[in-house]
């Protein structure tokens, strides 16, 4: 379970990144 957490968590973490970076490219 806690490696599904740990997976779920990297995702939401590397998403929210990759959204950041591409809104300043963008910006």
């Amino acid at each position: 379970m806690e490696a599904i957490a740990g997976v779920f968590y990297m995702a939401i973490v590397v998403a929210s990144l990759v959204s950041s970076n591409q809104g300043k490219q963008h910006g």
